[in-house]
């Protein structure tokens, strides 16, 4: 046998031994999800009765467990798992089948390959990137750690310096590993603040952009060590359209700015990436909800703040208050995914069909009334 085939046979057994220990009974859903989905669903509730709108009908059993395999899972259900689930007479099934899926292996490694498209973006798919995030949700490492980790380390020991993939990736272009921090962990597309203050968006001026990229700029790899390091010092200048040079300062997307002088001389080296994260999850706005509305798109197609990187005053959530309301709620439950993941799957506005029978028009994707068709 070559090689190749006894690897697609393994891979094959091991999928089908997951996918029978999926059908076990579940403890219960993460502490907290039944009534973070209530949360959502008065919420959408109240939109949907001022705008007018009529959401679609439920989606059927056989809709369902797909949409919900291929979410929690990666893959499509098999046909014991479909079988299971259609003939489940309970009334509270779905409900059941959210928590099994969600306490499978299986769960840990989709949820892992969402979270590296996510924060890699081009880059998904580093094979030791992939499984940092993989075990760090097997471990439940609260997304607030698995950022620091990802951004401060520890680096020190073989496995722990998988989760430095992130940086390893842009450290030679301090351009990109700017626009792709603000990106992937604050929801911002900074880059347009390069040259210039943003034209179309009053909140992003060149001092943003370059205090943001202050944070990164010592940033460099020890070959010798084979570590990521930071220079004790090190300005970052540019200059605006009237020609005038300026030193940028470490200013985070707020506007705060963190003062690296004046520490005493037997304090820890100063680190402004460990500052950034420290400010970051000080500050938690732009941290939490820039997560909240990824997850959000992954499992419903499409985010309450389109585009994704487009976070800003003049770009509201189209669901006024609610993704506010989620990003505080998981701040508040110490960066719980697997929460927030099954609060929106018990949702009513995941459940529904992709068709649309009203006869009224049918609502905007931004409504979240009708399921969204998605690849």
């Amino acid at each position: 046998m070559s090689p190749t085939y006894l690897r697609c046979l393994f891979v094959l057994c091991v999928a089908a031994s997951l996918a029978t220990s999926s059908i076990a009974q579940a403890d219960g859903p993460p502490a907290g999800s039944v009534e973070l989905a209530a949360e959502i669903n008065a919420r959408l509730a109240a939109h949907w009765k001022e705008r007018g709108v009529q959401p679609a009908d439920r989606a059927s059993d056989a809709e369902f467990v797909r949409r919900l395999a291929l979410d929690l899972l990666g893959r499509v259900p098999t046909r014991a798992e479909a079988e299971a689930f259609l003939s489940d007479s309970a009334n509270d099934k779905r409900a059941a089948w959210i928590e099994r899926w969600m306490q499978s292996p299986e769960h840990d490694l989709q949820l892992g390959v969402v979270l590296d498209a996510m924060v890699q973006g081009r880059y998904a798919g580093d094979a030791e990137f992939l499984a940092f995030l993989r075990e760090a949700r097997r471990d439940d490492l609260p997304w607030n750690e698995t950022f620091r980790r990802i951004m401060v380390g520890p680096w020190e020991k073989d496995a722990d310096r998988r989760a430095a993939g992130f940086l390893r990736k842009r450290i030679r272009n301090l351009d990109e590993l700017t626009n792709d921090t603000s990106r992937a962990f604050f929801g911002v597309n900074v880059s347009c603040a390069k040259c210039h203050d943003h034209p179309l968006v009053s909140d992003w001026k060149q001092e943003h952009y370059y205090g943001l990229q202050s944070f990164l700029s010592r940033t460099y790899e020890d070959k010798k060590q084979k570590l990521l390091a930071e220079k004790k010092s090190g300005e970052v200048q540019f200059v605006d359209t009237q020609g005038k040079q300026h030193t940028a300062q470490l200013m985070f997307l707020s506007g705060q700015v963190v003062e690296a002088d004046g520490q005493p001389e037997d304090a820890p080296a100063f680190s402004p990436r460990a500052a950034l994260v420290n400010l970051a999850l000080e500050q938690q706005t732009f941290f939490s909800r820039a997560v909240v509305n990824q997850i959000w798109a992954s499992l419903m197609g499409r985010g309450l703040v389109e585009p994704l990187d487009q976070m800003h005053s003049e770009n509201p959530p189209s669901v006024p208050g609610l993704l506010e309301w989620l990003a505080d709620d998981l701040a508040a439950n110490n960066y719980n995914l697997d929460r927030l993941v099954a609060g929106i799957v018990l949702s009513h506005a995941y459940q529904h069909s992709s068709r649309y029978s009203a006869e009224l028009p049918r609502p905007e994707p931004g409504d979240f009334a009708v399921a969204s068709v998605r690849p």
